[in-house]
């Protein structure tokens, strides 16, 4: 009888553990997709980040070439690898320039991220 006894207890050991590796199993899912989907996140904020200083940098090529040259109406430049910057410039009758800059950056992430900056100078 006290064979039987040990080997019940056996298998209720084997059955705990069991039961103890697929929670901690299952939290380890849950972790991982955890930090899979907080480096989407953080993917899609770099590349909005990199859109935003792009969209700074043709505004600020925009106001060096109109310095230069004041018929400057603006271009399409791609400053980076899967980027796209559109610069715009109007006049208006008062005198004022309106400089628009829209970047689109689709670097690390899948969707482009666009930024549009928008700067209008008096004369």
């Amino acid at each position: 009888m006290m064979h039987r006894r040990n080997g019940q207890r056996r298998g209720l050991t084997v059955i705990y553990a069991l039961v103890i590796l697929a929670a901690l199993s299952a939290l380890m899912a849950l972790a991982v997709q955890n930090v899979a989907s907080t480096r989407r996140v953080l993917r899609s904020r770099a590349d909005q980040l990199q859109s935003h200083w792009l969209a700074r940098a043709g505004l600020e090529i925009a106001l060096e070439k109109m310095q230069n040259d004041p018929n400057y109406i603006g271009e399409v430049v791609e400053l980076l690898p899967d980027s796209r910057v559109e610069i715009k410039v109007d006049k208006d009758a008062g005198g004022a320039t309106r400089f628009t800059c829209e970047a689109k950056y689709t670097g690390l992430g899948t969707t482009a991220s666009t930024t549009v900056v928008t700067k209008t100078v008096a004369k």
